[in-house]
């Protein structure tokens, strides 16, 4: 704690809070401390960062690399006290990173807003390309960190998968008219006359119904074609799919610390691992129905078994692994 407090203090003095945070979570994540120690820790830095840049006790001198463990112990005590907590009905309804994607990010202006009333996520990037997997860790990992991104079919595909790669759990992705039906009358619309450029278009919107995240999710296209932010709050309250879709957004941010479990079939080559793995999915374990399953293979796993593992391991998943000893 000391360590990030004292050497952050320039970035956090220099550049403020969020580019302070980041520093923070570029060292937890070099330590590789778990993510329940990522959510309590980032919580307590960016507390720190309140305390740094609000008005100092006058009993204090200036805060500085030299004189900051003065500060560091009021700063403890106050945060112990609860001073830095944010009231929970202030308190942001999403979790991660919420991709809201269609054939023009300029048609979805308002509905994103709208989205972000809705859910109080104060955070709105409107180009894809300036997210970092930073700030998705952040997003997940520390309360009003979360942010709701506008996407085009066209332009973003690659960023998305860049993401996804590593960071797929903490992406939730909402479709606004990209249907096939939708979409052919919204092309039919724009008068392309470039028959390469239509195909391309409709391939990569295939290609976003197929992308790697959290959840998958559909609006209907009139939730972009409301005539002000108002209006689009209105049709998400109103609406039957669009109410599911939020109350999805939302249950998503429900965590589930229960511990996970590891079905392991180490064997020798040819004893049947595989054969007795091949059928196994989330109705197998029937008692334990609202858990995901994973299958893992060591033969088709590409990269070093273990590192891949722990990369699709979640706290609450059962994973099922066969792998020869």
């Amino acid at each position: 704690r000391t360590f990030i407090c004292r050497n952050g203090l320039s970035t956090l003095q220099g550049s403020g809070g969020v580019a302070f945070e980041k520093y923070a979570m570029g060292q937890l994540t070099r330590w590789e401390v778990s993510d329940a120690s990522l959510t309590k820790w980032l919580s307590f830095f960016k507390s720190w960062s309140l305390y740094c840049t609000s008005p100092l006790p006058e009993h204090l001198p200036p805060l500085t690399s030299n004189t900051y463990l003065q500060h560091y112990k009021e700063f403890e005590k106050m945060y112990a006290n609860g001073h830095f907590s944010i009231p929970s009905a202030e308190e942001c309804l999403c979790c991660g990173l919420v991709v809201i994607v269609g054939l023009s990010r300029d048609v979805l202006e308002s509905l994103a807003v709208a989205v972000s009333r809705e859910l109080n996520c104060q955070r709105i990037v409107r180009n894809m390309a300036e997210i970092s997997e930073r700030d998705v860790l952040l997003s997940v990992h520390q309360k009003g960190n979360s942010m709701i991104c506008l996407a085009s079919i066209e332009d973003d595909l690659g960023n998305m998968r860049k993401l996804s790669k590593s960071y797929s759990d903490a992406i939730n992705v909402v479709h606004v008219g990209n249907c096939d039906e939708d979409l052919e009358e919204s092309l039919a619309h724009m008068d392309i006359s470039d028959n390469k450029r239509l195909k391309k278009l409709k391939g990569m919107a295939k290609a976003w119904r197929k992308a790697k995240c959290n959840n998958m999710l559909q609006l209907p296209k009139a939730a972009s074609m409301q005539p002000d932010v108002d209006a689009t709050v209105g049709f998400l309250r109103s609406d039957d799919t669009a109410k599911a879709v939020m109350q999805t957004i939302v249950t998503l941010n429900q965590t589930d610390d229960r511990p996970g479990l590891i079905v392991y079939f180490p064997s020798i080559p040819g004893s049947g691992k595989s054969a007795l793995c091949s059928n196994i999915d989330e109705a197998t374990f029937t008692s334990c129905d609202d858990r995901s399953v994973i299958v893992r293979e060591g033969d088709t796993v590409k990269g070093k078994f273990y590192n891949e593992i722990e990369k699709d391991m979640l706290t609450n998943r059962i994973a099922v692994l066969d792998k020869n000893v």
